[in-house]
This record gives structure tokens, sequence and C-alpha cells, in this order.
């Protein structure tokens, strides 16, 4: 659940500095910490549920 909100935490402050900045840049920055932020939280969802 905090993966989640670390989620939302890292994109919202995308969006914000998206609205200072030059969109592009801003995006692209924020890229990497967004997709490892998202790969940490599907990959503790995909421990806590049981597998086949």
């Amino acid at each position: 659940m905090l993966w989640g909100l670390a989620t939302l935490a890292v994109w919202f402050s995308a969006l914000f500095a998206g609205q200072r900045w030059r969109r592009l840049p801003a995006y692209a920055i924020s890229a990497l910490p967004f997709l490892f932020v998202m790969f940490m939280a599907f990959w503790h969802i995909d421990q806590i549920l049981p597998s086949y």
C-alpha cells in the first residue's frame, strides 16, 4: 500500500513539474523514478497474491 502511495506522489510531482517547466523534460526526468516505484509496487503485490 505504501508503494502505491509513493507511486501517486511521484505521479503528482511529475504533473506539478510539468506545469512549472516544460512538459517533455519534466516527464522524462520523472519517468525513471516512476517506473522504479511501479515495479516495486507490482512486485510486492505479486508476493502477496497466491501462486498457482
